[in-house]
């Protein structure tokens, strides 16, 4: 088995194309971040509550 060796560069672009992808879905879905910030609010205030 030999190892792949990517440059530093290379691995900052498909970072960024991923990036980019998440972005798009994100901003297509815009539900997905209430949810998010409905859950983060209840685990701080009631850090023993069920999530739901």
């Amino acid at each position: 088995m030999s190892a792949v060796r990517l440059s530093f560069s290379t691995l900052q672009r498909g970072n960024a194309v991923l990036d980019a992808l998440r972005r798009k879905e994100d901003a297509e879905r815009p539900e997905r971040h209430a949810d998010a910030e409905r859950r983060t609010i209840v685990g701080i205030i009631v850090p023993h509550a069920p999530a739901w």
